[in-house]
């Protein structure tokens, strides 16, 4: 509809051009100049067709790029407007006789169409890159965050904390353990609260650590942090299943300070180490490169089988538990201003679907107002920590 709008708006010019040239209104004259018009119009049908067609562009594209069939569709709407302007523009020139038939001047018209199929090329990378970053940020605002904002590249850090009670920011996402590689994780799809597998903690103790052999009464919110803290995991639920949560944000002088922190509960089915149940985090740059101190993953299980020997051991209905009580996690980012990077949680349950693994998170980003005698800070380190000048 769009293509033929565009020759009758053509028409309707042109059937005004008699009331403006009386002598137009001859027979002859008229029939001469209907069908040449309409012979100009069909020639640059034929040759757009031919230079300029989505079949001829997709050619072109993949001499340089990878494109399947959605994105065929996704790159066709993303350029709509502009592949608009040009045909008309082309058409317009070329029933005017500004642009040269291929007779009069065979070099113009390669010239013209190389010129175009060029410029297609570099949308596609444009497109390419605006889809990177919708699929880091836009894409999840649906889906993934649960609120009215969803941050991505380029955003400031945000609700780490969980203190407005709610998962503005982040986005989230389940999955499936298939137990083929340790900390595995796939079929994963964002989606949106309420549901079971990111829910906001409120006062009070865990549940399992309070019912465990021996119990112990371990906060569902951070003891140094505020009234919010959020559970990862669908708590005791099993059946090989995982989630994730993740937030990206630009590093700034104001946000340099970041530290994460979380409590959590694995139990222990003694299966192989890629099969347990597990919990994992992960601060990486936009080049997915893991930030030091940045990177966390423990199975639940004993030392001897790639458990945590911080973690301590307890039973719960009958099967091995391995918990950790809240600990805080200090990853600066000052050597990474200017930067993107990403905060993810990932929690997983044993592979073979029959127990669990769940985790309360949180997280700070705070100003650069403190110096320290080395630029990593991870656990089981010594290092002298002074304020700035005039800090006093």
């Amino acid at each position: 509809m769009k293509f033929w709008s565009f020759y009758l708006k053509k028409i309707k010019v042109y059937s005004s051009l008699p009331l403006l040239f009386p002598f137009l209104l001859t027979p002859a004259f008229s029939q001469n100049f209907s069908t040449n018009k309409r012979n100009l119009i069909l020639e640059a049908e034929s040759i757009f067709h031919k230079e300029l067609s989505p079949k001829r562009l997709r050619q072109e594209i993949l001499k340089f790029n990878k494109i399947d069939d959605k994105d065929t569709v996704e790159f066709k709407e993303f350029v709509l407007s502009e592949y608009s302007k040009d045909k008309e523009k082309f058409f317009t020139d070329y029933t005017l006789g500004k642009i040269p038939s291929i007779k009069s001047d065979p070099t113009f018209l390669p010239s013209y169409f190389s010129f175009l199929r060029a410029k297609y090329i570099q949308l596609y990378k444009v497109y390419g890159h605006k889809k990177d970053l919708e699929e880091n940020s836009i894409y999840y605002k649906k889906a993934g965050g649960g609120g009215d904002e969803v941050k991505g590249p380029g955003q400031p850090c945000d609700n780490m904390d969980f203190e407005q009670c709610n998962f503005n920011s982040w986005n989230l996402f389940t999955g499936d353990v298939p137990g083929t590689a340790q900390f595995s994780y796939n079929n994963i799809v964002a989606v949106t609260p309420p549901e079971p597998f990111h829910t906001i903690s409120n006062a009070g103790f865990d549940p399992v650590a309070s019912a465990a052999n021996p119990a112990a009464n371990i906060s569902k919110i951070y003891q140094n942090g505020g009234t919010c803290s959020a559970m990862l995991g669908d708590f005791t639920g099993t059946g090989a299943k995982g989630a994730s949560m993740k937030q990206t944000f630009m590093v700034d002088s104001t946000n340099a300070v970041f530290t994460y922190s979380y409590a959590a509960f694995l139990q222990d089915p003694a299966h192989p180490a890629k099969e347990q149940p597990y919990f994992r985090v992960r601060v990486y740059d936009s080049g997915n490169n893991s930030i030091p101190c940045g990177q966390y993953e423990v199975i639940g299980g004993p030392v001897s089988s790639g458990g945590d020997p911080s973690f301590i051991s307890s039973t719960y209905n009958g099967e091995t538990l391995y918990y950790k009580d809240w600990t805080t996690v200090f990853a600066p980012l000052n050597g990474y201003i200017g930067q993107n990077v990403t905060i993810e949680f990932t929690c997983g349950d044993c592979s073979q679907g029959g127990h669990f693994g769940y985790a309360y998170v949180e997280a700070t980003c705070q100003p650069l107002n403190i110096i320290a005698s080395s630029p990593v800070i991870c656990g089981g380190q010594s290092v002298t920590l002074s304020a700035p000048p005039g800090a006093a």
